[in-house]
């Protein structure tokens, strides 16, 4: 079976609303549904959002990796909207569009259609 989350880099996860994400510090789910989220577990719902809004939610997942919490982002397939927001992390970490986009499809095959990857390399 595979794993409902991936490591991308440490500390930062992605991957499928679920299961309840034990072990992570900060959540960021792109959706209302999914697993039930552990009490303590800093938590941010992001629903039918802009791309400016997107930026803000990478901005607050960003600022919890680099306090050192383990963050985890969520969707419902673990993919495309999950693998964005990641792509979009690991830039603001400081890596270049077209390596955050390859570190994301290497580590959960499927990811980060071309379609949700359009919006990172603008």
């Amino acid at each position: 079976m595979t794993s409902p989350w991936t490591q991308v880099v440490p500390n930062l996860s992605f991957g499928t609303d679920s299961h309840s994400p034990h072990g992570f510090d900060a959540v960021v789910s792109l959706g209302e549904r999914g697993a039930k989220i552990p009490d303590g577990v800093r938590h941010m719902v992001a629903t039918g959002l802009s791309l400016d809004s997107l930026y803000s939610v990478a901005e607050w997942a960003f600022r919890k990796w680099r306090d050192g919490q383990n963050v985890l982002i969520r969707c419902g397939n673990g993919k495309d909207r999950s693998g964005l927001l990641a792509t979009m992390v690991l830039v603001k970490m400081g890596a270049r569009p077209d390596e955050a986009i390859k570190l994301v499809r290497c580590s959960r095959p499927g990811a980060a259609s071309d379609t949700f990857m359009q919006a990172v390399a603008a």
